[in-house]
């Protein structure tokens, strides 16, 4: 199928070498007898192999491109959709496509259905008899064409995604983004794969919470107005506000407000002061109360962890798990293991009204300069 493409150059070689003789293939094209080796110069006088061993592996992609910085490669591989249908995908992508730059293909010898890619990618292992061959893509175009459409009319490709476009421009607008978000290949989980929630900590409540805004002011703004750009207006804080929000003692909440120019300084102050007084709750987690006789037959009958919801197997030990905030009483039966795991946040979260469309110009710089340590900004993306 592959071969009726015209797509792929297959050196025929007895060797190991089928990586160098497929580089080989691209770097010294032919008209005729494209498919033997003595069509081409021994790739080893063109290319620098020191401590490269054969057959090539993935992991070796990289250090062989350092130690040839006038070539790049992107390797690609197949999956098995089903029967005899197959289609490309990416498995290396370079990080720094040079003028000299070279598409391969690495061929299994053998295939599942949906082809496990990853038998390539851990071709390492000791424990995975894969044997490969590697081909040199001459028009990956043509080679991925029909995955992609039933147009007859030549693709422009994205090396990178395998997305196709109808002009240059739009082509060369799409790689800029594509080079900075696609660096690896993708890598989609089998038929039946589940992906299950196991971070179970985050389950919880925080014992406290912050809600905070502000409201500023518009002010006139004297400027030299010889200048380029003038200013005539700014943004000024006259007050803000916070509601500290206890989750198991409501008599430690507290609505705050300040108004006046120094309002800012003001609330950095408070948060030093309340990250200061809060830190005993922290520190003395709440020994668990007692059970009473209703508490220890709902526990004694429990035959499921509240905290990962799966049954308690014979064999599996079964704790009591009880809140460490305010109350000690019991939140139910878990594992052992779940328990151990199922830790109390220890920080305090901070909500701000429009932070990272406003607010937060006026607060960040602040709390940077008065509060010791190191300011660290979460990306919106995150």
């Amino acid at each position: 199928m592959i071969k009726s493409k015209h797509a792929v150059i297959n050196v025929k070689n007895n060797d190991e070498a089928s990586f160098g003789w497929a580089l080989s293939s691209a770097l010294f094209p032919v008209s005729k007898h494209s498919d033997c080796l003595s069509s081409y110069p021994y790739y080893a006088q063109i290319l620098n192999f020191e401590n490269i061993t054969f057959p090539m592996t993935l992991e070796q992609i990289p250090k062989f491109e350092k130690q040839n910085p006038n070539l790049s490669l992107n390797i690609y591989g197949l999956i098995r959709k089903s029967v005899s249908n197959y289609i490309t995908a990416p498995l290396y992508l370079t990080s720094d496509k040079k003028e000299r730059h070279v598409s391969l293909l690495m061929i299994q010898d053998d295939y599942e259905i949906e082809g496990n890619v990853d038998r390539i990618v851990d071709d390492h292992r000791s424990d995975v008899a894969v044997k490969f061959h590697f081909c040199w893509i001459k028009d990956l175009s043509r080679l991925a064409h029909s995955q992609l459409t039933k147009n007859c009319k030549k693709l422009l490709i994205c090396d990178r995604c395998l997305h196709y476009f109808n002009s240059e421009t739009k082509l060369s607008r799409h790689e800029i983004d594509c080079k900075q978000m696609n660096k690896c290949r993708l890598n989609t989980p089998k038929p039946g794969t589940t992906v299950n929630f196991k971070d179970y900590q985050f389950k919880q409540t925080a014992p406290f919470i912050m809600y905070c805004d502000l409201e500023c002011l518009v002010r006139e703004f004297q400027e030299d107005e010889t200048r380029n750009t003038v200013k005539y207006k700014e943004h000024n804080v006259c007050s803000i506000a916070y509601y500290l929000h206890c989750t198991f003692d409501n008599s430690l909440s507290k609505l705050q407000i300040k108004r006046g120019e120094d309002c800012i300084n003001w609330f950095t102050s408070e948060l030093v002061n309340i990250a200061g007084n809060l830190q005993q709750y922290f520190d003395t987690p709440m020994p668990m109360k007692p059970l009473n006789d209703i508490e220890m037959l709902a526990y004694n009958a429990a035959t499921h962890c509240h905290i990962c919801e799966s049954p308690i197997l014979e064999g599996e030990v079964k704790v009591r798990d009880h809140s460490h905030f305010g109350t000690g009483n019991l939140r139910g039966a878990a594992h052992q293991k779940c328990n151990l795991q199922y830790k109390a946040p220890h920080m305090i979260p901070i909500f701000f009204h429009n932070f990272s469309g406003y607010d937060s110009h006026f607060i960040i710089k602040n709390i940077a300069q008065a509060i010791p340590g190191r300011v660290t900004l979460l990306p919106k993306n995150k």
